[in-house]
């Protein structure tokens, strides 16, 4: 995401702002139905459109929808009999400040953001039910992101030979480019089920989870101790 598009919106796709007051029933309306694939599980996922007097907003039905309720969504809107704690489960994902061309304009640019912001982790993988958003628009959407992260990789080829991605290889843990910049790359994390991010150019890494951070030399020595067995 672009500098101008972090000023833009807000993203919340893990759930962390708990005071986030869920919209009346009547203020949103179904932008799609599609289902997210990650290592771990595919899950249903229902997503909202809300329209504001200053920009728009995308939420999602973080629960579980029974295979047999997806059809239950199809026509889903203000007018639409579904009674009004259908939204007390629903998550803020997106929020975007800048006022909308139209509806199916500005659900289109949220998607892309909510799917932009999973990558890395999850994929939508199955189209489910049209809303605002049609298979077709779900389509072009996923196929626009694809692009550019194709273009993103063929520019990180310059990164592959830098001592850091050497390293990293060597030692087993897999690097790949990111999608978002040639610069960013990430590897397998020692021992663990997730992965730690790279600076090509600069030589560092860091893990969040594991709050370790350095160049190549502490790379090499946090991978050998992860090797180390437990006593």
């Amino acid at each position: 995401m672009s500098e101008e598009q972090k000023h833009r919106f807000d993203v919340d796709l893990w759930g962390k702002q708990k005071d986030v007051q869920p919209p009346r029933r009547r203020e949103i309306r179904l932008a799609c139905v599609h289902e997210v694939h990650s290592e771990i599980d595919s899950v249903v996922e229902p997503l909202f459109f809300r329209r504001l007097d200053d920009g728009t907003e995308l939420w999602r039905m973080p629960y579980r929808v029974a295979p047999g309720s997806i059809d239950d969504f199809k026509g889903f809107g203000p007018e639409s009999d579904r009674p009004e704690d259908v939204c007390l489960g629903l998550r803020r994902v997106v929020v975007d400040h800048q006022p909308p061309k139209n509806d199916h304009h500005a659900c289109r640019e949220l998607l892309k953001v909510r799917v932009d912001a999973g990558i890395g982790y999850e994929w939508p993988n199955r189209f489910h039910v049209d809303g605002i958003l049609s298979a077709s628009d779900h389509k072009e959407v996923l196929d626009q992101i694809g692009a550019e992260i194709e273009a993103v990789r063929e520019q990180a080829a310059q990164f592959r030979s830098s001592p850091i991605i050497q390293a990293a290889t060597e030692l087993g843990l897999h690097p790949e480019p990111t999608s978002w910049h040639p610069d960013s790359w990430w590897c397998n994390c020692p021992g663990t089920n997730h992965r730690l991010a790279i600076v090509a150019s600069t030589g560092e890494f860091g893990c969040g989870y594991c709050g370790v951070k350095g160049g190549i030399d502490e790379l090499r020595a946090f991978a050998e101790q992860r090797r180390k067995p437990m006593t």
